[in-house]
Order: structure tokens, then C-alpha cells, then sequence
């Protein structure tokens, strides 16, 4: 019989995560107080977009890029298991620039980008204009990300539960509340309905994911960070995602844009407040004037878990046979496929690649934090 893994947290890292787990043999278990396929990853803008992301080159980028090279794959295979269109968008980013100093950061960034071996292209204000008509007189520059994609959270997640099912995993509905052990190695999860056994245990909890017993982190490692977004209803759709100093815009089925977001350290708060959502309308104003009487048709917050250096946990835990997969703070759409393939990796006993290894969780136990 092969191997049994308990995964605790039903987001998009977990469920991901059970995919590929289901796919090399192992039977598994999905664990989530529910609705699975909730939290962080429906409340989500859905970009994948490393080069939009990242400062520099370093282990940021390097793990976005190959996650990203695997998304189209991981979007197909839940499109064809379901026959769900989760609204794939190759379409691009442009990140515009309202003044001097704007616009020469994009200059800066287009130059690492290209040096690097990226596609990046900077585009003056008059440029710029030619290829999203919606931007106004005052844009000065922008840099054209042509390789950054989008994908919608919102018909994605429920897709993604329903492939996972159709693969053979179980889905349980409980509270997580300690890792379990036998003899100092994990032996599965004690739940709010009672006791989970599993051979090997990933910890794919998010926000929450350092609160629960057990893991050998503190409970401070990963905090959530809330990020509010809004939704309007209109008929004005860009031709990109557009993003600025302010936040970010993107077009979806259905006559809908989705905007965002908030930086939050609130803790588990997962409200909405007039003073973040308004910031957020006057970003979508400054970018695309025409959107500024759009009605707001809905408005949410979530939770995103980011770590102490703001890089994700992957990795294996202290404790033998467990793995952490969370941190994934604004990333975790992008970061699942790749996060995902990792998982994969350990639980079949191979080692992981050196450029996973600025993930590693062990830079905080060694640090004692």
C-alpha cells in the first residue's frame, strides 16, 4: 500500500500540493476547517507575475519564473478535468508611471530585467497610450511585462477542489489542532473530530500555519497580512493588467474588474474598511479615469501569510516526515505549481534542487525564531 500524506490547509498550496502527491502514488488527505478552496486563495488578484514582483534577481524571481513556467500546464490540467474555464490571461502587465521618479524606477527595472535575460519592454507615455487607450494624458512611461500572466482565483479555486477530488484525494472537514508524533517523528494530525494517522504531513496552513502545535516554529514566524480588493461592474475593459505605485487592475469575465490592494498587519481581522477600499478606487481613477464612476459591486479581504523575511517556508520541518509550505505572502497563486512539484520531490525521498534553498524553513529554527 503506498504511503499515506495528511495535508493540513485546503488553499490553493495544499490542494495543489495533493495533485501532484496523487500523482507519484500516495494516498492523501486534504484537511480544512472549510470551505475548502477558500481564504487567501479565492480572496487572491490571480496574477502570475514574477517579473511585476520582484526587486531584483534572487530567489524571489528564480522561484516565481519556474513557477510560472509551469502554470499554463497546471491551468489545462484542471480546465480538461473539469471542463472549467478558470479564465487564463497570457496577456501581459504594464506598470505605468505618473511622475520623474516613477518613471525613471521603471527605467532602473527594465534595465536589471533585460540584463537578466527577461522580456521587458520601456515604453514612453505616447507608447504607452498607443497599447492600453484606457490610461490618461498623465501617464509618462510604462514598462510592458509581456511574459506576466493572470488567472482568476474566484473560478479557479472551485475547479481546482473539484480536480482534486476526481484524482482520489479525500477531503476532510476539521480543525487542525497539533501535529501528531510517534517516537519523535510526525505520525499524522490530531483533529477537532479526532485523530488523522499519515506517514508524512504537510503543513500548508498559511496564515495559521505556525499557530497550530507541534511544527517546531514560533508562532510569529508567519503572520497574515490582510489585503483588501474591490470589484466593479463595467463595461470598460483593459487590455492588460495595469499596476502602479498605487495597486494593480485586471479585467475578468463577465464585465468585471478586480483591484487591489491593502497592506495590512491587522491580525486575523479579515474585515473591510472605507479608508482601504477608497485607496484603492483612487488607484483605478488615476489609471483609468473612464473607471472612476464604476459601481463597486463587491468588496473582501485575505489573509496572506508572510514570513519574517518575506520569502515562503518550503521545505522539510525539524521534525522528521514533515514539510512546510506556506509564506507564500502575495505570491501563493503564482508559487503553487512550483511549491506543489517540491512536495512532490520530498515525499518521494529525492533531494530538493540547490536554487529551493533560500526557502528553506531551517533559517529560522537555526536563528532560534
Amino acid at each position: 500500500m503506498s504511503a499515506h500524506v495528511a495535508i493540513a490547509g485546503g488553499g490553493i498550496i495544499g490542494l495543489a500540493a495533493a495533485l501532484e502527491l496523487r500523482g507519484r502514488g500516495f494516498q492523501v488527505t486534504v484537511v480544512d476547517r472549510g470551505p475548502f478552496g477558500a481564504e487567501a486563495s479565492s480572496a487572491a488578484g490571480g496574477m502570475l507575475a514574477p517579473q511585476l514582483e520582484a526587486h531584483g534577481p534572487g530567489a524571489t524571481l528564480e522561484l516565481g519564473m519556474r513557477s510560472r513556467g509551469l502554470w499554463l500546464a497546471f491551468a489545462r490540467q484542471i480546465e480538461q478535468a473539469t471542463g472549467a474555464d478558470v479564465d487564463y490571461r497570457a496577456h501581459g502587465v504594464l506598470r505605468v508611471a505618473f511622475d520623474e521618479a516613477q518613471a525613471h524606477h521603471l527605467d532602473s527595472e527594465h534595465a536589471w530585467q533585460t540584463a537578466s535575460g527577461l522580456r521587458a519592454e520601456f515604453l514612453d507615455g505616447k507608447q504607452a497610450r498607443a497599447r492600453e487607450p484606457l490610461l490618461p494624458d498623465g501617464v509618462l512611461a510604462a514598462l510592458h511585462l509581456p511574459d506576466d500572466h493572470s488567472v482568476d482565483p474566484f473560478r479557479l479555486m472551485p475547479a481546482l477542489v473539484r480536480t482534486v477530488e476526481a484524482a482520489g484525494v479525500t477531503l476532510r472537514a476539521a480543525e487542525v489542532k497539533s501535529l501528531a508524533l510517534r517516537n519523535g517523528r510526525a505520525a499524522g494530525l490530531e483533529l477537532s473530530s479526532g485523530r488523522l494517522d499519515a506517514d508524512l504531513v504537510v503543513n500548508a496552513l498559511g496564515a495559521w500555519a505556525t499557530t497550530v502545535d507541534g511544527f517546531g516554529l514560533a508562532p510569529d514566524t508567519v503572520r497574515p497580512i490582510r489585503g483588501q480588493m474591490i470589484e466593479l461592474k463595467t463595461d470598460v475593459e483593459p487590455r492588460f493588467t495595469l499596476a502602479c505605485a498605487q495597486g494593480y487592475l485586471l479585467g475578468r469575465k463577465g464585465g468585471r474588474v478586480i483591484a487591489g490592494s491593502t497592506k495590512e498587519d491587522v491580525g486575523f481581522d479579515k474585515g473591510t474598511s472605507d479608508a482601504g477600499t477608497g485607496g484603492i478606487q483612487r488607484g483605478v481613477a488615476q489609471m483609468v479615469p473612464s473607471l472612476s464612476s464604476a459601481p463597486m459591486s463587491a468588496r473582501w479581504a485575505g489573509l496572506r501569510p508572510m514570513s519574517k523575511d518575506e520569502l515562503p517556508l518550503i521545505g522539510p520541518a525539524a521534525v522528521d516526515g514533515v514539510f512546510w509550505a506556506t509564506g507564500h505572502y502575495r505570491n501563493g497563486i503564482l508559487l503553487a505549481p512550483v511549491t506543489a512539484r517540491l512536495v512532490g520531490l520530498w515525499a518521494a525521498g529525492q533531494a530538493l534542487p540547490g536554487w529551493a534553498g533560500a526557502c528553506n524553513p531551517a533559517r529560522f529554527a537555526r536563528h532560534g525564531a
